[in-house]
């Protein structure tokens, strides 16, 4: 699902792209000890893994509330517009309605169970929101392998499932996703540059991860 956006085409947009079979980097085989997952995006954005267990094509996320804590950092990036990105995540979600479904980006608040990557200026506001397309594209999540994009635009936060829009909000005014007190997190919510919040993780598989610097289009995603 997706990969034949980026394997072998290195978009100017695409700020990092992480692929579960090819952990080590393109072309080199899979490692299931390596605590680096290697970018292929060619910008050398390399995440640090921390606790998690390879599964062979994918990344192992526990979603443990207690040590040992299992995430990606995925370091902090600053990007050309700051009210624009598009965030994708081939995952495998074991658990729907109890698990934290949590797909990075900048820190701020989140509520515990959102699809969260922006920091919005109004913390109160943005909790909902995110809170709120979590909620109404629950249904759409399954415990299948599946494609789960979410695109930032301006004051629109749109999630899709497959390709599909499952749910759009548009919000008082925009999203910001650049901010440097927090870094892009796999499996958590940031708390800092170097840590997350450890209440908010993701239990699942993760099979790829790509940040771009635009809002991606319909028929982009």
């Amino acid at each position: 699902l997706g990969k034949e956006k980026t394997m072998g085409i290195k978009r100017e947009d695409l700020i990092f792209y992480y692929d579960g079979i090819n952990n080590m980097g393109e072309g080199l085989p899979h490692n299931n000890n390596t605590t680096v997952w290697y970018d292929l995006s060619g910008n050398g954005n390399n995440g640090s893994v921390n606790g998690c267990m390879w599964g062979g094509d994918s990344i192992i996320l526990e979603g443990n509330s207690s040590a040992p804590y299992t995430w990606v950092h995925c370091g902090n990036h600053t990007l050309p517009n700051s009210s624009q990105a598009t965030l994708e995540m081939l995952c495998q979600t074991p658990i729907v309605g109890t698990n934290t479904m949590y797909m990075g980006g900048n820190g701020g608040s989140s509520a515990s169970g959102s699809i969260y990557l922006a920091q919005y200026n109004n913390n109160y506001e943005g909790r909902s929101i995110a809170s709120s397309l979590y909620s109404a594209a629950a249904p759409a999540i399954s415990k299948e392998l599946a494609l789960l994009s979410v695109v930032v635009n301006g004051n629109s936060l749109r999630l899709y499932k497959n390709g599909v829009l499952a749910k759009e909000t548009i919000a008082s005014r925009n999203f910001s996703v650049n901010n440097t007190s927090y870094c892009f997190v796999i499996g958590g919510l940031s708390y800092s540059q170097n840590s997350i919040n450890t209440g908010n993780m993701y239990r699942g598989r993760v099979f790829s991860h790509r940040l771009y610097s635009v809002a991606l289009t319909d028929e982009e995603i």
